[in-house]
C-alpha cells in the first residue's frame, strides 16, 4: 500500500484536487445562522406549543430603536419623531411598527397596543419604537434589514438624538457578523501560527508549505461536507477549521519528525529518488499505527459531542470528527507524495539538535529516582483540582457572549433599565369565548400579572391588549373595558380582527386564544429558568377550570436547552472516555497499560474543569465541549508514548532503557505538537466571543498540563517500583 502510494502520485494528487475543488464550491455557499431556532434541540419538550404559538401569532422577536435624548415636551421634536417612525415603516422587511403614544390619557375605553405605554419613560428623556419584521424573512434578509436600519438611523440623529438598537434580531446579526469575522480572522491566524511552529520544528520551508497545503485541503473538504449536509455555520462551528489546523499539524509533525530522525550518513543519496521513497516508507511504517490510533481517539472525543441534543454542539462534534479522519488520510498521502518530490528534503541526525541522547538519559534517570514523589504530587494535584469541580456551574447569558463594551450588552442594559424588558415569556390562555372573556378569567389574569411583577424582580411588565398600566404605577394594571363588552366586541372571523389585535388574539368560531407577554430583564439562564418554573407553578392554579394556560416563547425554550448543557458535558466525556479506553485496549491488549494511562489522561481534564470551577468560568454552549474534546486530544501523545515504549519492551529492553528510547524518539514531537495545540487554541483569545475565548484557553491549558503528564507522570508510572533496575 505504501509503495503504491508513492508510485502513483499523479493519480492520487488528481483525485485529491478534484475532491477539493468540488467540496470547495459547496463550502463557498455556506451561510451563517445564529437565530434562536438554530440552537433549539429538535426533541425539546414543549416545542410543539411554541410552533403552534408561531403559527397563530407569528414570530415573537422584535427590534427596538430608542434614544436617551428625547424632548417629548417640544412639539417640533415630536413631529420629527413621527416622521422618523414613518421612515422606519417604509423599510423593506418591516411588517409593522409600534410608536409611543405621548398622550397617555384616553377618552372612551378602547383596546390599545399593550406596548404603547412602555415606549417612553416618566422623565420623558427616553423614547422608543418597536419594529416587527415580516415572518417570511430568512436569516440573510434579517441581517440585511439590520444593515439597512443602521444606515437609516444616521441622518435622523441630528433631529432625534443619538439612536440605538436592540432586540433578538440585533443579537443574531452581531453573532453572525462575529462568526464571519472569526472564520475569516481566527482561522488564518491559527494557520499562520502553525506555519511558524512547523518552520521552527522542521527548519524546512518545503515542509511548511506542504503542511499548510494539507491544513487548507482538510479545512476545505470538511466545510464542503458540512455544506453538503445542509448545515449552517454559527459561533461554535466556525472554530472547526482552526481546530483541524492544530490537529493536522500535530499529525504531520509526528510523521515528519520520524522521517528526520532516520539515520543516514550518505549525503549523495539525497538525490536518489528510490532512496527518498525508502525513507518515507520507513517513516510511514513507523508512525501510521500510533497516528491512526490518535486520529481515532481524537475523532472519538469530537464524535461524542454528536450525542448532544444541541444542534451547534452536535454539528461541531460530528463534522470535526470527520475532518480529523480526513486529516490523518491526507497527512499520510499528500504529505509524503509532495515532499518525496524534492531532493532537498532528507533526514537530519537528531543528535545535532537540542533533544539529544545525553539530555534524554539525564531526564529518564531523574524520573527513575523520583517516581514515587512524582506520583504523590500528581495524586495530590488531582484531589485539589477535584475540589474545584464542586464549584463548576452551568450558566449561559447571551449578553456575556460579547465584550462588555459591545453595543449588544450596553444597549440591552440601558433599554431594560429605562423602558421595557426584552426577554419575553408568552402566556397563552385558550378556551371558549365566554370563558376567556369572563369576569373571573380576566380578574385572574389581572391578579396573576400584578402579583408576578411585584414578586419577581426580573419580571418588569405584563403586556396584554385587555389591560393597561396605571398612570401612577406600572406595576398596577387596569381592565380596559368590562368583560361583558369584551366578549361581544371581538369578531368571530379572524379576518375581521382589528389590526392592533392580530398579534394578541386568535379566534376561530367560538374558540379564543389570548396572548399575554411577560417582559423580563435579560439575565442568566439559571435565573430565567427559575423564573419560568415559578411562573408555571403560579399559572397552574391561577385560572378557572375550562381555561388552558400555557407558558411558551423562544426564551423559555432556549432556557430549557441550556439545562441540557450539563448532560452534554457528562455524556460526551463519558462516551469519549469509553471509546478511548476501548481503543487503547484493542491497540495494546494490556490491562496494565490501560490502567497506567488513566492518570496522565484524566489529570489534565480534572485540572481544567477544576480550574473552571475555581475561576467561576461556567459551562455554556462552547465550554461544555472542553472535557470530551480535551480527552480526545491529549490521549494522542499518550498513545505515541505507549506504542514506542511497548516496541522497546518487545525487544527485551528494561523499563528504563525502553523509556530512554521512547523519550528520544517521541519526546520531541510530543513537545512540539503539544505546543502547537496550546498556541493554536491559545489564539482563540483573539476572538470577540467570550465562550469561544474560554474554550480555546482551557484547551491550551489542558495541552500544557497533558505534555507534563505524558513526559513526567506517565514515565514515572512505568518506572514505579523499578528504582533499583538500571
Amino acid at each position: 500500500m505504501i509503495a503504491l502510494l508513492l508510485k502513483r502520485p499523479l493519480l492520487i494528487l488528481s483525485c485529491i484536487a478534484l475532491a477539493t475543488i468540488a467540496l470547495g464550491w459547496a463550502a463557498s455557499r455556506l451561510q451563517v445562522d445564529n437565530t434562536p431556532e438554530a440552537w433549539l434541540p429538535a426533541n425539546l419538550s414543549k416545542l410543539d406549543d411554541y410552533y403552534q404559538f408561531k403559527d397563530r401569532f407569528g414570530d415573537d422577536s422584535l427590534i427596538v430603536v430608542f434614544t436617551d435624548q428625547a424632548l417629548i415636551e417640544e412639539e417640533a421634536w415630536r413631529a420629527n419623531f413621527e416622521k422618523f417612525s414613518e421612515a422606519l415603516l417604509d423599510l423593506s422587511g418591516i411588517a409593522s411598527i409600534e410608536a409611543p403614544d405621548f398622550d397617555p390619557e384616553i377618552g372612551q375605553p378602547s383596546i390599545r397596543s399593550p406596548l404603547a405605554p412602555y415606549l417612553f419613560n416618566k422623565e420623558n428623556n427616553y423614547a422608543a419604537i418597536v419594529l416587527f419584521p415580516e415572518d417570511s424573512l430568512d436569516v440573510a434578509q434579517r441581517s440585511q434589514l439590520i444593515n439597512e436600519l443602521q444606515d437609516t438611523l444616521i441622518p435622523w440623529e441630528a433631529q432625534i438624538g443619538t439612536l440605538k438598537i436592540a432586540g433578538a434580531d440585533v443579537i443574531t446579526h452581531d453573532l453572525d457578523l462575529g462568526s464571519q469575522q472569526s472564520l475569516g480572522g481566527l482561522s488564518p491566524l491559527v494557520f499562520t501560527l502553525m506555519c511558524g511552529i512547523l518552520l521552527v520544528a522542521t527548519r524546512s520551508w518545503r515542509a511548511v508549505i506542504v503542511g499548510l497545503l494539507i491544513v487548507s485541503v482538510v479545512s476545505i473538504m470538511s466545510l464542503g461536507i458540512f455544506a453538503l449536509a445542509d448545515r449552517t455555520l454559527n459561533l461554535v462551528v466556525v472554530t472547526m477549521p482552526a481546530i483541524l489546523a492544530v490537529v493536522t499539524v500535530a499529525q504531520f509533525m509526528h510523521l515528519f519528525s520520524r522521517f528526520q530522525s532516520i539515520e543516514t550518513n550518505n549525503s549523495k543519496t539525497e538525490l536518489d529518488k528510490s532512496m527518498r521513497h525508502g525513507w518515507w516508507r520507513q517513516a510511514i511504517a513507523a508512525t501510521w499505527k500510533p497516528c491512526m490510533l490518535s486520529a481515532v481517539t481524537t475523532a472519538a472525543g469530537f464524535a461524542a459531542l454528536g450525542f448532544s441534543e444541541i444542534p451547534p454542539v452536535y454539528n461541531l462534534g460530528t463534522f470535526t470528527a470527520i475532518g480529523v479522519i480526513l486529516s490523518f488520510l491526507l497527512t499520510f498521502s499528500l504529505g509524503p507524495i509532495l515532499l518525496s518530490l524534492s531532493s532537498k528534503v532528507c533526514p537530519r541526525p537528531q543528535t545535532q539538535r537540542w533533544w539529544t541522547n545525553t539530555r534524554v538519559n539525564s531526564i529518564s534517570t531523574w524520573l527513575q529516582q523520583h517516581a514515587t514523589a512524582i506520583l504523590l504530587v500528581a495524586i495530590v494535584g488531582t484531589i485539589v483540582c477535584g475540589l474545584g469541580l464542586r464549584k463548576l456551574t452551568v450558566e449561559s447569558n447571551i449578553l456575556t457572549f460579547f465584550p462588555p463594551d459591545h453595543r449588544v450588552p450596553l444597549n440591552y442594559h440601558e433599554f431594560e433599565d429605562n423602558l421595557l424588558g426584552l426577554s419575553t415569556f408568552e402566556l397563552i390562555l385558550e378556551g371558549d369565548r365566554d370563558q376567556v372573556f369572563s369576569e373571573q378569567t380576566l380578574t385572574a389574569l389581572e391578579l396573576f400579572l400584578e402579583q408576578s411583577i411585584q414578586e419577581e424582580p426580573l419580571l418588569q411588565q405584563g403586556l396584554s391588549p385587555l389591560l393597561r398600566p396605571s398612570p401612577d404605577d406600572h406595576g398596577d394594571l387596569q381592565l380596559i373595558m368590562p368583560a361583558t363588552i369584551l366578549a361581544h366586541s371581538i369578531p368571530e372571523n379572524p379576518a375581521d380582527l382589528p389590526e392592533e389585535l392580530n398579534a394578541s388574539l386568535w379566534v376561530q368560531d367560538n374558540q379564543v386564544v389570548l396572548r399575554t407577554t411577560l417582559a423580563a430583564q435579560t439575565d442568566s439562564s439559571n435565573a430565567c429558568h427559575d423564573l419560568a418554573e415559578r411562573l408555571r407553578e403560579r399559572i397552574a392554579t391561577a385560572f378557572p377550570a375550562g381555561i388552558s394556560a400555557t407558558l411558551t416563547g423562544s426564551a423559555t425554550l432556549l432556557i430549557e436547552g441550556q439545562v441540557l448543557l450539563l448532560d452534554t458535558q457528562i455524556r460526551s466525556f463519558g462516551i469519549a472516555f469509553l471509546i478511548v479506553t476501548l481503543v487503547i485496549i484493542a491497540a495494546f491488549r494490556s490491562v496494565r497499560l490501560v490502567t497506567i494511562s488513566l492518570l496522565p489522561n484524566l489529570l489534565p481534564v480534572v485540572m481544567t474543569l477544576g480550574l473552571m470551577g475555581l475561576l467561576a468560568i461556567p459551562l455554556n454552549t462552547a465550554t461544555v465541549t472542553v472535557a470530551g474534546i480535551a480527552l480526545g486530544l491529549i490521549v494522542d501523545d499518550t498513545i505515541h508514548f505507549l506504542h514506542q515504549y511497548r516496541e522497546g519492551r518487545k525487544l527485551g529492553k528494561s523499563a528504563l532503557l525502553a523509556i530512554r528510547q521512547t523519550l528520544f524518539h517521541v519526546g520531541r514531537p510530543i513537545i512540539i505538537t503539544s505546543l502547537a495545540v496550546a498556541i493554536g487554541f491559545g489564539a482563540f483569545a483573539f476572538t470577540p466571543f467570550r465562550p469561544t475565548l474560554y474554550f480555546g484557553l482551557l484547551i491550551a491549558v489542558t495541552a500544557i498540563t497533558a505534555v507534563i503528564c505524558d513526559l513526567i507522570v506517565l514515565p514515572a508510572l512505568l518506572l514505579w517500583r523499578k528504582e533499583k533496575n538500571s
